[in-house]
Formats: structure tokens, C-alpha cells, sequence
């Protein structure tokens, strides 16, 4: 068993750490938690922690000072390490910026500050214009400039669409601002592998093509795909082409741009159209759509329909106003919704006609339904206490294989309740 560290022995140790740190070494243990006081003990911890996290750093710095651009990064959670990694992105993008130079083809300006990437980007406009024409060239009409290239990525950038040039082995060549934001030090897709983000994963499947080569060009690009990241609240548009590299190979150029709040404002007006004002049931036509969807599904599923008819709004209307006929319809609506399970249908077919439709439902259990709904309907006048009583007629029936169209459903429906508001005033007499 291993003596106990004193106090002395921690400040001592921690020393050596200060003085390791200081002058850049490189050590292989700092402190034994095992033989640490149990109030000392978090503290260890903690310096351990930055212990692992500085020889990381240093060895990482070491293998890029070394020219190995392809070592492999410290985790996410040194973040003692982030300014070197993104150090090894530059110097990535550099590189294969260069290499596109030196094959004689014009390469994409590097957003990065200071001087290098500065006199770099003014060698990729000299090239541009040695190789493309200069800008007197481009303001005739020329197609491609250097100097033209730039003005596209410019409004791209603008827009906050992010576009990112890939080879064919998964190297980010050329990744915009918005890109960088989103994925900081990002400087390559590893194809066939797991991806933790949703966006790359799908970035990955299509990179993977062009490994199989699995690739027409005429036939199959543009890809276009809208992705929408599950769990969450975001969307992308994204737009995939095949661009040829110096080398002879492929890569792909990927627009991703997105269009997380224009689809909420797509679905929020979805969904204010398919809901009614006044009793907040469905509307007529979203109802219609999921009536089609039940028709088509007739000789599969069992769904009913039932058609409900608010009995005497016209006397109530007449006698005590429109306010208190809007009044019998919202609370007849509130009844029907009130009735029905979360997947069934409740739906405003015309000024006092509601449409219930009833998913995974025999005609034996909608009329339980039904019954459930008459129930609420006696216990809410006793409650209301009105000089008029809330009625409603109701007809219901399977969705069959003969019901061809909605006309055929709400023709069979409508029948079956106007019977029962005939028999109704039968009684009355």
C-alpha cells in the first residue's frame, strides 16, 4: 500500500507541474489519486486533468511542427488544444489549396486572417487571371474568372449558405465561413464511418459513391435532398454535383443552406390552415385529405365515419343571436373532442355539420363513441342551465370497399343521420 501524500508532498508536486508546464516537457504521471488525502483529492483531479490535457497538446503541436498534418487531434474536451487544431486545418486547406496551384488550376481563395493567407489569396487572383483572363476579360462576359468565382462565393457567403468542396477521398479542399461556424475544425468527411451529426452522415452516404464509383454524371446530378435532422428543429436544403479535381479525380460541391425558419413558418401556416377559428376541429379540407387517405386504405384498415348535424341552431340563432348559435356549435365541438381518442378525426364539415372519423375503429366501437358523446352532451345542458337545450343528430358507418370516393361516404353518413333526426321529431310530436 502506498504512503499517504502530505501536504508538502502535493505543493511540491504541483511545482513541478508549474515548472514542466513552463518550459514545454513533456512528463509521464503527476499525481497518484490513490495516495492523495481525500480533501486534496478533487484538487488532483482537476490538475491531472490539465496534466493530460497539456501533454496532449504538446505532443499534437509536436507531430504538426514535424510536417504530419494527418496526426491525429486531441478530444473536444481539451480545449487547450482547439487554437492548434484549428492551426491544422489551415495548414490542410494551405496545402491542398497549393497543390491545386502547382497542377496549374485556379483554387479557391482561404478565409483566414493574417499575412500568409493574405499573400496567398493575392497569388490565387494572379493565377486567376494568368490562367482565366484578366477582369477586363470578365466584364465582356467571360464565364469563368477567378475574379468572377470570388464574387459568387461572396454572395453565397452573404446568403449564409455554407459550401464545402470535397475529394474523393473525404478531404475538405475548400469550406467557407458559414461551414467553419458551424463545424470548427472540420478538415475531413470519413467516409463509411459513423457520424455523430445527422448532416454529415448524409454528406458521408453521398461521398461514399464516388468511392464505388457509383457515379453518372449526366444521369444522376445534381442531387438535390431537404434533410430534416430528427429530434430537432432543423432543416437543410442541400444540393450535391460532381466537380473534377487537378488530379484527374472527382470531388463533390455541396450547397447546404438552411431553411430551418421557413419551414416553421411553413408548418405554423399548415397548421392555422387545416384548424377552424371558432370550434378548433379540423377544417373542411384538411379533413377531405384524411378522409381520401381512410378511402384508399378500405380494403386494409377499419376506420369509420360518422356525420353529426347540430339539431335547432337556426331557432336558437333566430331567438337568441348569432353570439349564442356560435356559442352551441363551440360547445357541441368541445363534446365531439372531448369524446375521441388522440388519433381520431373531428372535423367542421359546414356551419353546424361535423365530421368524426373514427382510425382503427370497428362501426360497433364508434357507436360506443357515440353513446360516450350523447352522455356529455345531458350532463353539459344540466350544467348550462340554458332556456334552449344542445342537441345533435349523428350517423355513422364502416368506410367499405364500395366507398369508392367521399361522396360515397357522406352520402351513406347523412342518410343514416337523417333518420335519426326524423325519428327524433316523431318523438317530439
Amino acid at each position: 500500500m502506498s504512503r499517504m501524500m502530505t501536504q508538502g508532498d502535493i505543493l511540491a508536486a504541483v511545482e513541478r507541474l508549474l515548472d514542466d508546464v513552463a518550459a514545454g516537457r513533456i512528463t509521464q504521471k503527476f499525481l497518484d489519486e490513490e495516495s492523495c488525502p481525500e480533501e486534496w483529492l478533487f484538487l488532483a483531479r482537476k490538475l491531472n486533468r490539465m496534466h493530460r490535457d497539456v501533454q496532449d497538446m504538446l505532443e499534437f503541436a509536436g507531430k504538426l511542427a514535424g510536417g504530419d498534418m494527418d496526426a491525429p487531434a486531441p478530444s473536444c474536451q481539451n480545449v487547450l488544444a482547439a487554437p492548434v487544431k484549428e492551426l491544422q486545418s489551415q495548414m490542410r486547406a494551405l496545402y491542398l489549396g497549393l497543390e491545386q496551384l502547382a497542377a496549374g488550376k485556379i483554387a479557391g481563395k482561404l478565409y483566414h486572417a493574417g499575412p500568409l493567407f493574405a499573400r496567398y489569396n493575392a497569388v490565387v487572383d494572379s493565377v486567376g487571371k494568368l490562367l482565366m483572363g484578366d477582369l477586363s476579360a470578365a466584364m465582356e462576359g467571360d464565364p469563368v474568372t477567378s475574379w468572377r468565382y470570388h464574387q459568387v462565393l461572396a454572395a453565397i457567403n452573404r446568403l449564409r449558405i455554407m459550401m464545402m468542396e470535397v475529394n474523393d477521398q473525404g478531404e475538405i479542399v475548400f469550406a467557407n465561413p458559414p461551414v467553419r461556424e458551424a463545424f470548427p475544425g472540420l478538415s475531413r468527411l470519413e467516409y463509411g464511418a459513423p457520424q455523430p451529426d445527422p448532416l454529415l452522415q448524409y454528406l458521408c452516404a453521398i461521398g461514399a459513391r464516388l468511392q464505388r464509383k457509383a457515379v453518372r454524371r449526366d444521369e444522376d446530378y445534381p442531387i438535390l435532398r431537404e434533410l430534416h435532422v430528427p429530434g430537432s428543429d432543423t432543416w437543410y436544403h442541400i444540393t450535391s454535383d460532381v466537380i473534377p479535381f487537378p488530379n484527374g479525380a472527382q470531388g463533390y460541391l455541396h450547397l447546404i443552406d438552411d431553411i430551418s425558419a421557413w419551414k416553421r413558418t411553413e408548418l405554423m401556416l399548415e397548421t392555422y390552415a387545416s384548424i377552424d377559428g371558432l370550434t378548433g376541429t379540423c377544417t373542411r379540407r384538411a379533413g377531405s385529405q384524411k378522409l381520401e387517405e381512410l378511402i384508399s386504405a378500405r380494403e386494409e384498415e377499419l376506420n369509420c365515419a360518422a356525420f353529426v348535424d347540430v339539431d335547432g341552431l337556426k331557432e336558437i340563432n333566430d331567438t337568441y343571436g348569432h353570439n349564442e348559435g356560435d356559442f352551441a356549435i363551440q360547445t357541441i365541438a368541445g363534446i365531439l373532442l372531448g369524446s375521441v381518442r388522440s388519433k381520431d378525426w373531428v372535423i367542421r364539415f359546414g356551419g353546424d355539420e361535423f365530421l368524426v372519423l373514427f382510425l382503427d375503429c370497428t362501426e360497433d366501437m364508434a357507436k360506443v363513441a357515440m353513446a360516450r358523446m350523447y352522455a356529455k352532451l345531458e350532463e353539459k345542458n344540466r350544467e348550462l342551465d340554458k332556456p334552449y337545450k344542445l342537441s345533435f343528430s349523428v350517423g355513422v358507418s364502416q368506410i367499405t370497399p364500395e366507398m369508392e370516393h367521399i361522396s360515397d361516404v357522406i352520402r351513406v353518413i347523412d342518410a343514416s343521420m337523417y333518420q335519426e333526426k326524423t325519428a327524433k321529431k316523431e318523438s317530439s310530436r
